[in-house]
C-alpha cells in the first residue's frame, strides 16, 4: 500500500483513539459503531486497492500479448512477402 495511505491511516487511528479514550461513560455503543465503521472502511479500501492492482496486471498482460501477437504476425507476413531484387 502507498506511503500516504499508511500515514493517513495512522493519523486517523491516533485521532480516533484519543476520541475513544475521552468518551464519556455510557457511550460504548457509539465507540463500537465508530470502530466498526473504521474497520469496514479499511477493509473496503484494501479490497478496492487489490482489485485495481489485479486489473492493472490483467491489462498489462493483455497489452503485452497483443503486442507480441502483432509483432509475430508482422514477422510472418514479412517472411511471406516476395523479395524484389534491387537494380
Amino acid at each position: 500500500m502507498g506511503t500516504q495511505y499508511k500515514t493517513h491511516d495512522l493519523d486517523v487511528r491516533t485521532i480516533v483513539e484519543g476520541f475513544l479514550e475521552s468518551a464519556p461513560a455510557g457511550s460504548e455503543a457509539v465507540v463500537a459503531a465508530v470502530e466498526s465503521t473504521i474497520s469496514s472502511s479499511k477493509t473496503l479500501y484494501d479490497t478496492m486497492h487489490n482489485t485495481v492492482q489485479q486489473a492493472i496486471e490483467v491489462a498489462g498482460s493483455s497489452i503485452k500479448a497483443t503486442l507480441n501477437g502483432t509483432s509475430k504476425t508482422g514477422r510472418q507476413a514479412g517472411a511471406r512477402t516476395p523479395r524484389i531484387a534491387k537494380p
